[in-house]
């Protein structure tokens, strides 16, 4: 493992500490410019069915052998844990993820904003192919131009669809 992944691993695992454990004079992360709130241990001890102790050490960057496991943090997050650790994941690994209405109440607008961020995300894809060799040619430059199109063309519908549920 590389010295950079060693860090992105650190600051993920730092911010997935802020996220459920208080931290004296606040949190070095943010999330929408303001700073995150944790979600407290005894919570997370009564959402994972263990002690706060428990999650002390699992939460801890300094004990490795301690973590949490994949089904622990969906749940963590079903109950409210701020995703700021998810968004340093994602500048990590070069992604993004975004806030989507609730598809239990609105499915369509859901899916209508997911396919738009699906076109957006052939833009940001053909952007990185592009860039990949260090030049741009004209043909790569055409295949961004049709997919900015495309995710254009993708936002006006979803505009649309929002503008149909005006009263």
């Amino acid at each position: 493992m590389s010295i950079e992944q060693d860090r992105a691993r650190e600051i993920i695992h730092c911010a997935l500490h802020d996220c459920i454990v208080r931290v004296p004079g606040g949190s070095r992360f943010q999330r929408f410019g303001k700073p995150i709130k944790e979600f407290g241990v005894k919570l997370a001890a009564r959402v994972l069915g263990t002690t706060p102790d428990q999650i002390r050490n699992m939460a801890d960057t300094n004990k490795p052998d301690h973590r949490f496991y994949f089904d622990q943090l969906v749940d963590l997050h079903l109950d409210g844990m701020d995703p700021a650790w998810l968004d340093e994941l994602e500048h990590a690994i070069s992604r993004v993820a975004f806030t989507v209405p609730d598809v239990r109440h609105h499915d369509d607008l859901s899916r209508e904003l997911m396919r738009a961020i699906d076109e957006f995300g052939d833009v940001g894809r053909s952007m990185a192919e592009a860039l990949a060799d260090g030049r741009v040619t004209r043909k790569e430059f055409a295949h961004f131009d049709r997919e900015c199109d495309e995710a254009i063309g993708a936002l006006a519908e979803l505009r649309e669809a929002f503008r149909a549920k005006v009263k």
